[in-house]
């Protein structure tokens, strides 16, 4: 997607959860960025109780232990993320901004295959599960999506903006005065990965 002038394009901050995401949008320049909303937005749908969390079927005995409620539930999930960041975009573009990225910003990128505790390792399809549901979602966008550990979000924007960490702290601290309350870490992660997008 081309990018419009300097002011007048924006980018989106998920910190990912577990059926659900902190979102933060941020408005560019990349130097001078302004917070433009601040919300939690629901990945699954409450019609699918698989879309959840579709691998722990056999430990919680609400949600089927079948392969077919696994499909059922990611593939609910992803029609949900979809949409989340389709009307996303469209309420920038309402705006008068242009989406130009999403970043997703994630607790831990581990690799399943190596957890031996089934219980862990459905943890951790599920927070694999929906940051590639969010991906999908910037796809249909037609944007980039950047995935961002949340113990790194802070040194990675620092470096793309050659700026101090502590100059980055008293802005995000500026975003929260803007926002208002809640203005957790989460928040602050999920700011920190848009504002990543936006330098890029």
């Amino acid at each position: 997607m081309p990018r419009r002038s300097a002011d007048r394009f924006a980018t989106l901050g998920f910190r990912v959860k577990t059926g659900r995401a902190i979102l933060v949008a941020l408005a560019g320049p990349a130097a001078n960025p302004q917070i433009l909303f601040r919300r939690e937005v629901q990945l699954c749908d409450p019609k699918v109780p698989e879309s959840r969390q579709p691998y722990h079927g056999g430990i919680m005995p609400f949600v089927p232990a079948t392969p077919q409620a696994v499909a059922q539930g990611r593939k609910a999930a992803e029609r949900t993320a979809v949409a989340v960041v389709t009307a996303l975009s469209g309420e920038l573009h309402a705006a008068g901004y242009s989406l130009a990225g999403v970043a997703l910003v994630v607790s831990s990128n581990p690799d399943p295959a190596r957890i031996g505790s089934r219980h862990i390792r459905a943890h951790a399809l599920e927070g694999i599960l929906f940051r590639e549901v969010l991906e999908a979602g910037a796809h249909a966008a037609s944007v980039p999506a950047t995935l961002v550990l949340e113990r790194e979000a802070l040194a990675l924007t620092s470096r793309a903006l050659r700026r101090p960490e502590a100059r980055l702290q008293r802005a995000l601290a500026g975003f929260g005065a803007q926002a208002g309350r809640p203005w957790r870490a989460e928040e602050k992660s999920a700011a920190l990965g848009a504002w990543l997008a936006l330098s890029m």
